[in-house]
Formats: structure tokens, C-alpha cells, sequence
């Protein structure tokens, strides 16, 4: 089944879904999803458990909730799916967890089995004082969804970064 990229938008600046910088002295981190055409009507990903790892060591959670995204409807838009912010660091990777997915062709319905759900994505970004860094990740769907049998789909994430920001 031909699949074409779906990307992920992450836009850096800052800690956890506070919209302002409030202090002056921390920065925020906003992550967006975006996409391209693919050979399907839908591709539904729930992702949660989104964080970045200062170098150095140290998680710093952006959004813990799972959300659903059909990806198809973010064709050439960007939508915000987290908004933090952070303290001040250099910052190594972004991380989630890919808690489920479907796609829809033909008007059916499959699950994506996941087969790797927590991804990892390295990217060295910093988050300055009073000043927001975008970090734009790829999804891409052609590397990541397989048929694997008739009616069977299976998701390995494949996400690399596309920009960098700061």
C-alpha cells in the first residue's frame, strides 16, 4: 500500500500547557501535527506521555494526556497539540508514547498494531529565558505503516527531525 509522509509539527519553547512565560525566565514548548496525502482516508495516532530530556539528564514533561489526531486532517495546517513551559536548558531528544492507531480505507476501519511505542527522537535544542525554540519533527507514514496480511496494518514509528529553531 503506497503511504506518503505525515508529519509531526513540535515547536519548542518552554513547560507544561501555561500559554505565557509568566516569569520572563522560562521559555515554552508548543507541539504541533501536520501531514501530506496518503493512500487512506483517515490514520488516527493517540499519543501521550510527551517530554524532553535536558542534557545532562532529566525528563521535563510537556503533555501527559493521550490525545487522538487523525493525521489526514491536518493536511497543509499545523495544530497545536501542547503548549509548555520550560526552564532554561539545553535539551537532547522529545519523547512519546504511541498509545494506539487506526486507518481507514475504503470506508474499513483496521488497527495499527504498534509495534514500537515509546519513541525517541534526538534533536539538541535550548530553551532560553523569555524565548521560544520550534523544533519541527517528520512522521513519516511511508516508513512507519505496513500491510502485513490482508487487513492487517502495523505502526512502527519512524520520526526524524526536519528543523530546529532557537
Amino acid at each position: 500500500m503506497p503511504m506518503r509522509k505525515i508529519g509531526v509539527l513540535a515547536a519548542v519553547v518552554g513547560t507544561l500547557m501555561m500559554g505565557t512565560c509568566g516569569t520572563g525566565r522560562d521559555g515554552r514548548l508548543e507541539l504541533y501535527l501536520s501531514d501530506l496525502p496518503v493512500g487512506a482516508e483517515k490514520v488516527n495516532v493517540s499519543l501521550s506521555a510527551i517530554s524532553a530530556l535536558k542534557s545532562g539528564g532529566g525528563q521535563v514533561s510537556i503533555a501527559e494526556e493521550a490525545h487522538t489526531y487523525d493525521l489526514l486532517e491536518l493536511q497543509n495546517l499545523e495544530t497545536l497539540i501542547a503548549d509548555a513551559v520550560m526552564a532554561p536548558a539545553t535539551y537532547s531528544q522529545i519523547n512519546f508514547t504511541v498509545e494506539s492507531g487506526t486507518i481507514i480505507i475504503s470506508g474499513v476501519t483496521y488497527n495499527l498494531q504498534v509495534t514500537n511505542t515509546q519513541v525517541t527522537v534526538p534533536v539538541s535544542f535550548v530553551v532560553a529565558s523569555g524565548k521560544t525554540a520550534l523544533v519541527v519533527l517528520d512522521f513519516n507514514a511511508d516508513a512507519s505503516i505496513t500491510e502485513t496480511g490482508p487487513g492487517a496494518y502495523s505502526l512502527a514509528p519512524v520520526v526524524q527531525v526536519k528543523r530546529v529553531t532557537f
